[in-house]
């Protein structure tokens, strides 16, 4: 039976993330010091992250829809400073929409754009993610068939339920499918479990390999092609 369907996993498996977060953070951080300077000469970076890590301790159902935590977080944070509910919540807005703006402004992997415009023209794609990355907000975005983030379906990755989701989206079964992802946890492990494929992203080091994998996004065709070869 032949590949029909490639789920992928985003973060740092077509990009490194910690770079874009850290720049993320730092102009998000910027945007609330030029919008509010007399409270945030008193609240710095790591006092948000803390806080944020508070609160989630407190609603651990934001876990899920990381979105959603952040914005409550710094409402909540902003009145306990000294905001008003309606300032608080239009300062949280904005300036997360300064965050997300950034969080979509990443520099693919070598090879990988040229890879999924190449793998866009056999089989579907389809990205997986637990974080607040959205392919239809880069220039990437044409090449998928459709995505599904942990905050859309309120449930995150290992849990099976985005990885059902694109089966279903794509009309397909596991067993025609192929999962990219970087983490064996959350991408390779529950993968197998549904009886997909599975191809380990290991460019960052961050994971070594638990079985079929790659560290150049140029080596991605061939083993799809000697996957689909033989499974025919």
């Amino acid at each position: 039976m032949s590949i029909k369907l490639i789920t992928l996993d985003l973060d740092d498996t077509l990009w490194p993330v910690d770079d874009v977060i850290t720049r993320a953070e730092a102009i998000y951080y910027d945007f609330l010091c030029k919008q509010a300077p007399e409270l945030f000469t008193k609240l710095d970076k790591e006092d948000l992250r803390n806080y944020r890590l508070q609160h989630l301790k407190k609603h651990p159902e934001l876990q899920h829809d990381i979105s959603r935590w952040r914005l409550d977080s710094l409402s909540c944070q902003l009145q306990e400073a000294g905001l008003n509910a309606v300032q608080a919540q239009q300062l949280s807005e904005q300036s997360f929409e300064v965050f997300l703006e950034a969080r979509q402004d990443v520099a693919l992997f070598p090879h990988a754009e040229q890879v999924l415009a190449e793998l866009s023209g056999k089989y579907r794609l389809i990205a997986v993610t637990n974080g607040n990355a959205d392919v239809n907000r880069m220039p990437i975005g044409p090449y998928f068939f459709g995505a599904f983030r942990a905050e859309d379906l309120k449930i995150s990755k290992p849990a099976p339920e985005l990885f059902e989701a694109a089966l279903e989206a794509a009309g397909v079964t596991a067993a025609q499918t192929l999962h990219i992802g970087d983490d064996p946890y959350y991408d390779i492990e529950p993968a197998m479990a549904l009886g997909m494929h599975t191809l380990q992203a290991c460019i960052t080091d961050k994971h070594p390999a638990t079985g079929p994998a790659f560290s150049d996004w140029r080596q991605v065709p061939r083993q799809i092609q000697q996957l689909d070869q033989t499974e025919r």
